[in-house]
This record gives C-alpha cells, structure tokens and sequence, in this order.
C-alpha cells in the first residue's frame, strides 16, 4: 500500500497516462471515476478519490456540478497515510469538479475526467482477463480491472451488462462484492466466464428475478452469444418515483390543506380590515401576529424543529423471495430555516430530484451518516425518487393451484388485510392467523375503489395471471405507506 505523496504521484502519473485519473500533485489528489471516466447522464457512477492529507484534522469532499456540490463527505482525519473515498455521482453533464479541503482550508480543486458514452447503445463492462471480446457491433464495451469495480451497487447502472471472470471475483473487496450482490438482486444482467458450479454458487443464490439475468459460459469465445441473449431480456420497469406522487394524495392527514391554513387566515383578515379604509394599525398588525401564530404551531414543517416529510414506496416480487425491487418517492416542505438535512436510511439506494430541470439532489455524508441538504425556504416543495431494492420479506405467499390464487400466511403472527387482483377483479384478503390459507370465490369480489394506489395495482397487475397487494404504514422516513406487490 502506497504511503507517501511521492509515491502517490507516480501512481497518479501512470494513470494520466491512460487518461483515466486527474492528479493535484501539490495535495496528492488522485481523481478516478468508474468505468474508465465513461458516464451516461443522469445514471449513478463512482468517483473514486486517492489523497494523502497533510496533517489531522477534518477533511471535507466535495463533487460540484452545476455550480452546486451534488455530493459533501466529511472525513476525520486522525493518520498521515493514503485515505481512499469511493463517492457515489449521478452526472448530469461532464463538468464535475472535486473540492478538497482540510479545517476548512483548501488543499485541491480540479476537474473530474469524464466522457459521455455514446446514447442510445447498450454499455457492456468486462472485467476479465484480455482475451474476452464481446465482438458485438450494437454495444459500447468498457473494460475495467478489478480495482475499478465501484463499492456502491447505484453505480451499476450506469452499464447494462458486466462481464466477470473468475480471478477477478476472486479479488474484490467485501464492499465490491456486497455492491454486485445488490446489483444482482435488483436483476442487474450479469455474465460469469469459466467458472465452476461451485464459483457460482454465491452469485446465483442472491440473484433476483428467478436468476434470468445471470449467465454462465465455459468459454470466453462463448461470451459474446450469451451477452446478446442476455441483453434481448430485461426485468419488468417499476413504476418510476414521479408515478407514486398520487399515492401522497391517498394519505388523509390533509397536510396541503394545513399549510396554506395560515396564508389564507391572514389574506381574509387584511381584506376585512382594508375594507373599513381606516383602521387603526394594531388592527392592521392583528393578521401578522395570527399567521405567525399559527406558523409556530401548526407542526413538522411550519417553524417546527422539523421539516414536513411525507413518503410513498411500491415494491414488486416473487412470492418468496427475501429481496425486492423498490421505487419510492419522499416529499418534503421547507420550514422557513434556509438549509435543511433530511437524513437517509442505509438501504435507500442514491436519490433523484423530480423536478424538470433542477440540479441533483445534494448528498452529505458524515462519517457513516447520510442525509438530504435541501432548501428549507417556506412553501418550498422537494420531491425526491429513489429506485433500488428493499428487503420486503411478504406475510402472505401467493400461489397458483389450477390456475386459482391461492393465499397462505407463512409469517408467525397474523397477517394485515391485504387485496387480491385476479381476472381483472378486486377481492378483499381477510387478516388471516399463521399458517392459515384463503381461496377467492365469485361472491367476495369487489368493485375496483378510485384511489391511487388501486389504479396503480390494478394496472401493474393487468400482466399477471393473479397478484397480491400489501400495505404497511412507514414512520422510519416519513409519514405515509409501503406498497408491497407479490405475484406467484
């Protein structure tokens, strides 16, 4: 392991040499983006940040774009050595710039060597060894070496396909390797090449959507045959974040209506008072000291301690499968304070700013904490996506028996009400006590209700020969509800 900043330099010299790394010689800064510095806009990447800072203290990371910083991580200092930083990014363009600073004092700041890969064509990585070709005209290769391969499972989205060997499964990291297990859990398309059952064991365990989108040749020269099945398939869209925002009207707690409560208050009184032409002015200041009465206690969000935070998230799976894809979408109202920090939950995967146009959401870090850095202006709205998987292990297993949905709970305690689209009807599922199973019958169908959450799942559910839908109420993120959906 290298130790000094000369040492450092070289290494830095070596990779501007193949164009994948910009170097701070000055602050011994090694900038290394994923995938050879290749990105496609608005997909997650990694930037990986190799630095030997020059005393202790508390260093600050910054990747700005836009003129903004989409990512700050702050890192006590407490060792002279060579500190690595693996940062998640999701570019919107390849001007991205890396701040480095110590105590507030900067040391380094220089560009992030990005090039966009060419839209419109499927992005295959390899990394195996020299001889895996994937000799296919319609794909954009990018070979990458084992070190290379990012920490974060977002990052994978940036490719459509990876390509490993076995020496190179063999030498990740622990966070390389719990990175490519999520990705393959989300059914991320993987290719394995000369590897033995037993090799392949790990991988296809965890793999999501049944294992459709792991392959396995013997051959190298086989390789290219197996990408192009591959990329021929791909798992079912989940609904993207924007389409989960009618879910937020389902929720009553009437949070809009109570927002605009104070507004509306002091617009009723002004008018009332200017219209008698001349009242005296403690009755001209009455409507200020009442909206900001109400502004200090109408909760979360209103002068609270808190801003208002409202959630929604919709899942899909296998009946049995531990693992599911997510998408989920948070809301949340500025409380009038400038800058707010939502925190994040580890398993939320990189979020997306919903709004046309606007800048990435910023992302700080602070040790292993992770939070939102939203404006907090009053009225200020921020929806917010997120696409990854969740660990949703459903109470009820749906099966088919002859072509009849058949419901068992296989959880411990009793199960929620849950719904149960077949044949394009709507049936009630019953709480039901462990082990307890549930049959539909024509009389218990019925008719399908206008909230958006049923139109969203009688929709998903139009594909599926029958399909469950469960709901859970979330208070770890926000106020609101996790939609879990379980096909057999």
């Amino acid at each position: 392991m290298l130790r000094r900043p000369a040492a450092l330099a070289a290494v830095g010299a070596a990779l501007l040499a193949l164009g994948a790394a910009e170097v701070s010689r000055a602050a011994a800064v090694e900038v290394i983006p994923a995938w050879n510095a290749r990105f496609q806009p608005a997909r997650p990447t990694e930037i990986r940040v190799r630095l030997v800072p020059e005393s202790g203290g508390i260093l600050t990371v910054e990747v700005r774009q836009q003129g903004t910083a989409s990512v700050r991580r702050t890192v006590p200092v407490t060792s002279l050595g060579v500190l690595e930083l693996r940062l998640p990014v999701r570019p919107v363009a390849p001007e991205l710039r890396l701040v480095v600073g110590l105590d507030e004092r900067p040391l380094a700041d220089l560009p992030v060597p990005l090039a966009a890969l060419p839209s419109g064509r499927p992005v295959a990585a390899v990394a195996a060894a020299p001889e895996v070709r994937l000799p296919l005209s319609e794909l954009s290769n990018v070979h990458v070496a084992a070190a290379d391969l990012p920490h974060h499972a977002d990052a994978y989205r940036t490719v459509d396909l990876l390509v490993v060997d076995g020496p190179t499964l063999a030498v990740l990291e622990p966070p390389q390797l719990d990175a490519l297990e999520q990705h393959v859990r989300l059914c991320g398309r993987l290719l394995l090449i000369g590897m033995s059952e037993a090799e392949r064991a790990p991988v296809d365990g965890v793999a999501g959507c049944g294992g459709r989108f792991v392959s396995a040749v013997a051959a190298p020269e086989n390789a290219a045959h197996a990408a192009a099945r591959l990329l021929a398939d791909g798992p079912r869209a989940l609904p993207a974040p924007a389409r989960l925002i009618p879910l937020l009207d389902d929720d009553p707690s009437g949070a809009s209506i109570r927002a605009l409560t104070p507004v509306v208050l002091y617009l009723l009184i002004l008018v009332a008072l200017l219209a008698r032409r001349a009242a005296p002015l403690p009755l001209l200041l009455l409507p200020v000291g009442a909206a900001a009465t109400l502004f200090a206690s109408s909760g979360p969000g209103w002068g609270g301690a808190e801003p208002s935070r409202r959630w929604a998230s919709w899942a899909e799976g296998a009946a049995g499968e531990p693992v599911t894809r997510q998408a989920s979408l948070l809301r949340v109202r500025g409380n009038g304070i400038g800058q707010i920090q939502v925190p994040l939950p580890e398993h939320l995967p990189m979020p997306e700013s919903l709004e046309r146009g606007a800048a990435p959401p910023r992302i700080r870090y602070d040790g292993d904490a992770r939070s939102l850095e939203l404006d907090g202006r009053l009225l200020r709205t921020h929806d917010v996506g997120f696409t990854g998987s969740a660990a949703l292990a459903a109470a009820l297993r749906l099966a088919l028996a002859d072509g009849v949905p058949r419901v068992e709970n296989v959880a411990a305690a009793r199960s929620q009400p849950a719904l149960l689209a077949w044949q394009d009807r709507k049936y009630p599922v019953p709480s039901l006590e462990s082990g307890q199973t549930w049959l539909p019958s024509d009389r218990a169908a019925v008719p399908w209700g206008a909230t958006a959450a049923e139109r969203l799942f009688r929709e998903r559910a139009l594909t599926s020969a029958a399909a469950l839908l469960i709901g859970a109420p979330n208070a770890a993120v926000g106020g609101g509800t996790d939609y879990l959906m379980v096909r057999p």
